[in-house]
């Protein structure tokens, strides 16, 4: 009977001690299980790291980057710039050679105030007169900038400009236009650092020295771009 006790004990013994065994092994499995789970999660990462899909894609670059200009252009857009006629119109045919600076005079009396929509009006006037007046198939210039900095586009650059006399003066010649007379004003500060600015993006797109920069009056016989526009200009080329 004393035997039979002993033996009942010990098996309830052994039960008290097989679960908490299995629960080692338990535990010891499950970190296996997991340490295996990683390891399949970061082969999975790398396989999919060195799939095409899974390539980041290369950031597209803006409109603006993509003409090689560091600053902010106006495009014709933005300013309502009118249809151009196509017909009157001739494509470069080459890479650009030099660029002429110019002053409007058009629109040298207006008093400006600062706001886009006044140099948006400007801009508009001497396309108008330039199309309607001159016959001409576009706005002459390829740019032109206000007394506050802002850089508008003209002329589309795959066409010959209409601003430094005849066709052969034009032919591959840039042409920049500041809003104002300067025979009679000095350009702003800010139209001096978007000139600047504007001259050094033209020059190192199209690999142009600073001598390629010229005034309308070393071409044509003519006070543009006005004498102290025109110091300027000499200062920045160095002559």
């Amino acid at each position: 009977m004393l035997a039979a006790r002993i033996t009942q004990l010990l098996g309830v013994s052994l039960l008290l001690i097989l679960p908490s065994g299995c629960a080692g092994t338990k535990s010891s499995l499950r970190s296996d299980l997991e340490r295996q789970d990683v390891r399949n999660a970061e082969r999975l990462s790398a396989k999919r790291q060195q799939s095409p899909r899974a390539l980041p894609r290369a950031p597209q670059k803006p409109a603006q980057a993509a003409t090689g200009l560091s600053q902010k252009v106006y495009r014709r857009s933005e300013w309502k710039a009118r249809s151009h006629n196509a017909k009157k119109l001739d494509v470069v045919g080459g890479t650009w050679e030099k660029i002429t600076v110019h002053h409007s005079d058009e629109v040298g009396t207006l008093v400006f105030n600062g706001s886009f929509s006044e140099s948006a009006q400007a801009v508009r006037s001497i396309q108008r007169h330039h199309l309607d007046g001159n016959g001409w198939g576009d706005i002459g210039y390829h740019y032109l900038i206000d007394a506050r900095g802002r850089i508008f586009e003209g002329r589309e650059i795959r066409w010959q400009g209409a601003h430094a006399g005849d066709s052969r003066k034009n032919r591959r010649n840039l042409g920049v236009c500041l809003l104002g007379d300067f025979n009679h004003g000095v350009p702003t500060a800010e139209s001096r650092v978007a000139l600047r600015g504007l001259l050094d993006d033209l020059r190192e797109v199209h690999r142009l020295p600073r001598s390629k920069v010229y005034l309308h009056s070393d071409l044509s016989n003519t006070e543009c771009p006005g004498r102290h526009l025109s110091a300027w200009v000499r200062s920045y080329r160095g002559s």
